[in-house]
């Protein structure tokens, strides 16, 4: 099981995803420079905190574990992912490792982790869902399909990735995928 997420109502690849593909994105994901709802994603200029307050508030105690307990940039001061490609980040992460050992028994808490998941991808889906998965699952599943099938890559992606303005050994500069 991992959770690999965002703070954010959605990651900003998904709104790189709908500039590409010249798709609009759902009006609660992003706002534009005057902090209006959006639906071009060309005009995002920043991405909505999940679940209101509390998501505010998770998106916070994130930025607090790894920005600045880390001596790090956070909030507004973390670099763009996509702005100037020329420099690398200066981003915190933080990855929390426990040992189940030190807590309870090792093998009831491994057996309880797989419990809980069967648990989860028994449970009856929502409505036009297929399954309920467990966090993480997806990209097992999408993992083994890219194995089977390759993955699919945006026209607009492959052309840029097989152009002269991508080095092995360099960021570019510039902002291929602004859309500006």
């Amino acid at each position: 099981m991992m959770l690999d997420m965002a703070t954010s109502v959605q990651a900003w690849g998904k709104i790189l995803d709908a500039r590409l593909r010249h798709q609009p994105i759902p009006d609660n994901w992003a706002v534009d420079r005057g902090g209006r709802p959006t639906t071009d994603p060309a005009a995002v200029a920043g991405l909505n905190p999940i679940s209101g307050p509390k998501g505010y508030g998770l998106m916070m105690m994130v930025d607090v574990l790894a920005g600045m307990l880390l001596g790090l940039p956070f909030g507004k001061h973390v670099s763009s992912m996509y702005q100037n490609m020329s420099e690398g980040r200066n981003l915190g992460q933080l990855h929390l490792v426990f040992d189940p050992a030190a807590f309870t028994d090792s093998q009831v808490f491994r057996a309880n982790v797989s419990r809980s998941m069967a648990e989860l991808n028994a449970s009856k889906p929502a409505q036009g869902v297929e399954r309920v998965l467990y966090p993480g699952e997806d990209c097992v599943v999408r993992e083994k399909q890219a194995a089977l099938q390759g993955v699919a890559v945006n026209q607009d992606v492959w052309e840029y990735l097989n152009s002269d303005r991508l080095h092995t050994d360099r960021y570019e500069t510039g902002d291929p995928f602004n859309g500006r």
